[in-house]
């Protein structure tokens, strides 16, 4: 039966395989449309267009400050008055902006403060380049006096007395008959009078006294006086902005040694509390050495930790005292043993300045300096012309001459003009001269400009770097002392060995050295941001 049941299904199977299947026949239904005649009709026909409505006149609405809108109190279409409040800005962005105000101002105003002190006590007018550059200024203002003081006549006295040992005019009169004059001189040729004179000796001028005072002023003189008095100023100018820059230069290293002492007294408070630790430690291991918990090796390894970790107390301290001498040095005040700085260094946020590259650029003491020179040779082009252009001056001069017991008193006037030839020749080779030195200055100027550019967005670069520094370390001081939790308590418990939480403790210990670092820079860093776009005050 059940063979024969198999022998049916593959009968089955071989005629199901054997037809070809109909193929299918599917009705498409026709689609319905509507028709109608063309043809011309008469009556209104109705047009519609699409389009936007838009006011006559539109008023943007903005808020003081940025931030995440809370409430709008009023809809689209809604007529308002003036005065009327309209929408709400989360007070948590202000007051995000606020804080980050207030922490910028913090900042400067401890900067100010510390070296408001400074300036308080007189300290900084005892730097040595701040005295020379005190020094410069002055001397350029004389300078500047002294050119002004040829607008003005120059008066000149002299007095001479001259005594001889001998007479300096001497001759001899030898003796003669000379006629007697009868008051005709018709006579005189056949006169048959005469009268003997006799043999006179002559001496004259064994002496001489004058004096004399003379008054000239130059009329005209190729604008070389009104040039020269502006040369005058800018050099006085120039000296002053030198004068800024050396202060500030002064100052940004005063800034650099103070946080470098403040650094080393931050790393000396972590050695202190490493070395208290070590110290814990070493009591710890000395009691399970004793009890038998621990081998001898552990407790040497900990005393090497102490070792080394007094070395380095002992070069901290050595760095701290040298940094206060140098500190003390340069800002020219004796070195005292006592003096103590227990600023602490903290950063939180990023000190940002809004003004664009070309105005600090405008702001810095370079630029503004090679701006003048290049102001000076132009100037001096104009002089050089000017020694070329004739010169006119008017005069007066009166002397009293006393000779051979005879007093005379002279006056005079006179007017020179004075007019160069044969200079001209070389005259234009120096004017051709004047034109380089005013192309360099021209060059070294924009040179210069390219270079403080550079210089800014490194140091933007920089304080933007020291900042991300300071988040980083502070990450990781927070890990070093969770990493330090975990291994104290895994040694405890035996599953780690005393090398290990050695280890651990460095690290935190290298953590906190690394943040106060970074902090330490970072204010270092803004006070040379401050300096490159010309705003450190």
């Amino acid at each position: 039966m059940k063979n024969n049941l198999i022998l049916f299904a593959i009968l089955i199977l071989m005629a199901s395989c054997g037809q070809k299947p109909e193929p299918s026949k599917e009705r498409v239904e026709a689609i319905k449309v509507k028709t109608q005649v063309v043809q011309t009709a008469n009556g209104l026909s109705n047009l519609h267009y699409s389009g936007t409505v838009e006011a006559a006149q539109t008023i943007p609405l903005t808020f003081q400050s940025s931030g995440t809108v809370e409430q709008v109190l009023v809809q689209e279409g809604d007529a308002v008055r003036k005065g009327q409040l309209l929408a709400v800005v989360n007070k948590a962005d202000n007051q995000s902006i606020y804080n980050s105000s207030l922490a910028m101002y913090e900042q400067a105003k401890d900067g100010y403060d510390r070296l408001k002190q400074v300036y308080d006590k007189g300290t900084l007018k005892n730097n040595k380049k701040i005295i020379e550059a005190g020094l410069n200024v002055k001397s350029s203002e004389e300078v500047r006096k002294d050119a002004f003081t040829n607008y003005f006549p120059k008066v000149s006295a002299c007095a001479m007395s001259i005594k001889s040992s001998d007479y300096l005019i001497k001759g001899q009169i030898p003796e003669m008959n000379l006629p007697v004059y009868d008051r005709n001189v018709e006579n005189l040729a056949s006169a048959t009078q005469f009268a003997y004179f006799p043999a006179t000796a002559i001496n004259l001028m064994d002496y001489l006294n004058m004096a004399s005072l003379s008054v000239s002023l130059p009329i005209y003189a190729g604008g070389q006086i009104r040039n020269g008095n502006k040369l005058a100023a800018i050099g006085e100018d120039v000296s002053r902005k030198q004068q800024t820059m050396t202060t500030t230069d002064v100052l940004v290293r005063t800034d650099q040694l103070y946080w470098t002492i403040v650094s080393l007294n931050e790393k000396l408070k972590t050695l202190d509390s490493y070395q208290a630790l070590l110290d814990t430690l070493n009591r710890d291991v000395s009691n399970y050495t004793k009890a038998g918990l621990s081998q001898k090796n552990d407790l040497l390894k900990v005393q090497l930790k102490q070792n080394e970790s007094q070395s380095n107390r002992l070069k901290l301290v050595n760095g701290i005292s040298l940094t206060k001498m140098a500190l003390c040095q340069h800002i020219g005040i004796s070195y005292n043993s006592t003096l103590l700085i227990t600023d602490e260094p903290t950063v939180t946020i990023l000190f940002s300045e809004s003004s664009s590259v070309n105005e600090a650029v405008a702001n810095r003491s370079e630029y503004q300096m090679l701006n003048k020179a290049t102001e000076a040779e132009e100037l001096q082009l104009k002089m050089t012309r000017g020694e070329l252009m004739p010169l006119l001056a008017l005069g007066g001069m009166a002397a009293y001459v006393d000779v051979a017991n005879s007093g005379v008193t002279q006056k005079f006037a006179f007017a020179s003009l004075s007019i160069p030839i044969t200079d001209w020749w070389g005259g234009s080779h120096k004017i051709k001269q004047q034109n380089l030195k005013i192309e360099k200055a021209r060059n070294k100027l924009s040179e210069t400009s390219e270079l403080l550019m550079l210089q800014i967005n490194q140091a933007n670069n920089e304080i933007k770097e020291s900042f991300d520094q300071v988040q980083l370390s502070q990450k990781s001081v927070e890990q070093a002392q969770e990493n330090l939790k975990v291994t104290d308590d895994n040694y405890r418990s035996g599953n780690i060995s005393i090398s290990d939480l050695l280890e651990a403790q460095a690290l935190l210990q290298s953590t906190n050295d690394n943040l106060t670092n970074s902090r330490c820079n970072y204010q270092i860093a803004l006070s040379k941001y401050l300096q490159a776009i010309g705003k450190y005050e």
